[in-house]
């Protein structure tokens, strides 16, 4: 298979969305024929599956800001934008029905709404263009759309495999946790078979860690729509099902602990401190968060937010002391941040294409990064970053890598389905061909003796990092992940 045969696959599917992101707008619901429309139930999905990429907080084309209600109201160059119980004089009407240049949607960027969805705007205001009871005017509509929705349940069995975007091991490497639809899985690592199914009503899981005190922090969401962190426990006996435990992650406070983060847009990586008392997480907002998590995530405390990156932050680690935060973007960079400090120490742009990955390494204050320009770099940080080596070029894109603390070595992933083990200077080693997909995940024990890979087609595989032969794969799909080998 050629690689860019399935490049907008892998965009798609790896929510850390390496090179670019197709967003399916959403139809919004329609409002019955013999019912008024609503503003959250029927005109508010329109406007942010349509209207909220320009028209936001920080970027208010034609200075309207249509995230809220208010800002819907008070209109921007055009101050009646809604004029209530009159459409023939709401600016947004107009625009919505206009066939010429100054239409909206944009014509030469946007399929114009349906008529069906104009008209229940068009009826919304002549209907006096009233909020919810209740609504508090300056409210974000995006979040109140998200409290408001009921997430679909995870599917029985799965009627084909999912991209395996984050994976982990647990604590005691016996189990393999992945993200599913809607849902975790754990697998029992050396047999592949399902053991547990945690329901999180998230979407996509982009990233996955287990703090020192058992609890897993997951990170995830709806690409363009919603983001979140949220910190589980996986202790909960919950219902047994064919010998497959069952937990309700969405709403039973005893498995889901506590949900750090709500975000606009996809979050896509977390990294957390070696001793355990610092979080990060980042994503599709260009915003990397910390979080104090020295007595647990469950009751984390913010600590800081940084926005230095100019696109989204893929990949993020911490330096072994906890001081240093290393986070790499699309934008081409891979950037430095001193957490004691709190400011941006330094810059490394030398890839001039987007970065998907970064690892730190245990001594020299060294890290490596990878992504879109086919070669690891390896490069020391502080108050300045400098390269001290790189690969030989890759036949495709590298997606992911991971660190192993204890040996020093590291391992990455390729678009040419290939996971090489490099050494911490830079020196090749293992080679490892027999994946058979796209690698879009990895993770190893806490030793580093055992490798996980989770592919773009839902395999997933164990690889014994001292015996080359010890090898086992299944797809992680409920209901397909039979024959496990």
């Amino acid at each position: 298979m050629r690689i860019h045969s399935y490049r907008l696959c892998i965009v798609c599917a790896v929510a850390t969305a390496l090179i670019a992101i197709i967003i399916a707008l959403a139809g919004a619901p329609e409002a019955r024929a013999d019912s008024p429309a609503g503003f959250l139930s029927d005109v508010a999905p329109v406007l942010r599956d349509n209207c909220f990429s320009c028209h936001n907080t920080k970027r208010k084309s034609g200075k309207l800001d249509l995230t809220s209600f208010a800002g819907l109201m008070t209109g921007g160059v055009h101050e009646s934008t809604v004029v209530p119980g009159r459409p023939a004089e709401s600016e947004l009407v107009t625009l919505l029905t206009d066939a010429g240049p100054r239409a909206m949607p944009p014509r030469d960027k946007c399929t114009p709404l349906p008529a069906s969805q104009i008209e229940t705007i068009r009826k919304w205001v002549e209907a006096g263009a009233k909020p919810d009871a209740g609504l508090d005017p300056r409210a974000d509509i995006a979040r109140e759309l998200r409290k408001r929705s009921t997430p679909p349940s995870p599917p029985g069995r799965y009627a084909r495999p999912v991209p395996v975007t984050a994976l982990a091991f647990s604590p005691d490497g016996r189990r393999v946790v992945t993200g599913g639809q809607y849902e975790l899985c754990e697998w029992e690592a050396s047999t592949g078979r399902l053991t547990a199914r945690i329901r999180t009503g998230i979407e996509r899981t982009t990233a996955l860690l287990f703090h020192p005190d058992g609890t897993l922090i997951v990170a995830g969401g709806q690409p363009g729509l919603s983001g979140t962190l949220a910190v589980y426990s996986m202790a909960t006996p919950g219902e047994m099902r064919n010998d497959v435990r069952f937990l309700e992650g969405s709403n039973d406070r005893k498995v889901l602990l506590r949900q750090l983060h709500d975000a606009d847009d996809c979050l896509l990586a977390v990294a957390l401190s070696a001793d355990g008392k610092r979080l990060a997480a980042a994503g599709a907002d260009r915003a990397v968060r910390i979080w104090d998590t020295s007595a647990g995530p469950a009751v984390a405390k913010s600590l800081a937010t940084y926005e230095s990156h100019a696109d989204w932050v893929t990949a993020c680690a911490f330096s072994p002391s906890g001081r240093y935060l290393l986070t790499a973007g699309r934008d081409k960079t891979v950037k430095c941040f001193d957490i004691e400090k709190n400011e941006p120490l330094a810059s490394f742009p030398e890839h001039q294409a987007a970065v998907q990955a970064v690892g730190v390494f245990r001594a020299g204050d060294r890290g490596v990064s990878a992504g879109a320009d086919n070669r690891l770099r390896f490069w020391t940080f502080g108050s300045e970053m400098k390269q001290v080596n790189q690969s030989p070029q890759q036949r495709g894109e590298v997606l992911r890598l991971v660190v192993d603390p204890e040996s020093g070595r590291c391992v990455s992933g390729s678009a040419d389905q290939t996971i090489r083990v490099w050494k911490g200077d830079g020196g090749t080693g293992r080679v490892i061909n027999d994946f058979g997909d796209v690698p879009t995940s990895l993770a190893l024990t806490g030793d580093g003796a055992r490798l996980t890979v989770g592919g773009l087609q839902g395999t997933v595989a164990v690889y014994d990092m001292n015996d080359e032969g010890k090898r086992i794969r299944w797809v992680a799909a409920p209901g397909l992940e039979a024959g496990a080998k």
